[in-house]
């Protein structure tokens, strides 16, 4: 692998969305975040980028699986990456002062 390589893909881009809906006088409330990622970039800078603390759910030593939709193998090849975040809860506040 060439060290002089940026450890910044050529092409970067993210995108998101959080929500928080109330209902019943703010009794019970649903919450969520949703996130997308894509960085693109010659084989080598994917490679760093892979290789990056940041990135440690595609550490080389983890046992390769998928949810069918992103890979977590370690691809020396690869040009691309993307990734996906999300959460969300629904919570209930009991009571809440009148």
């Amino acid at each position: 692998m060439n060290r002089s390589v940026s450890p910044f893909g050529s092409n970067a881009s993210a995108a998101g969305v959080d929500w928080s809906h109330a209902w019943n006088n703010r009794t019970y409330r649903w919450r969520g975040t949703l996130a997308l990622s894509d960085v693109r970039g010659s084989a080598d800078a994917i490679k760093l980028t892979q290789r990056s603390s940041t990135h440690y759910f595609q550490r080389p030593d983890r046992e390769v699986t998928s949810d069918g939709l992103f890979s977590t193998v370690y691809d020396t090849t690869a040009t691309a990456m993307r990734g996906v975040a999300r959460r969300g809860t629904c919570s209930s506040a009991g009571n809440p002062a009148r």
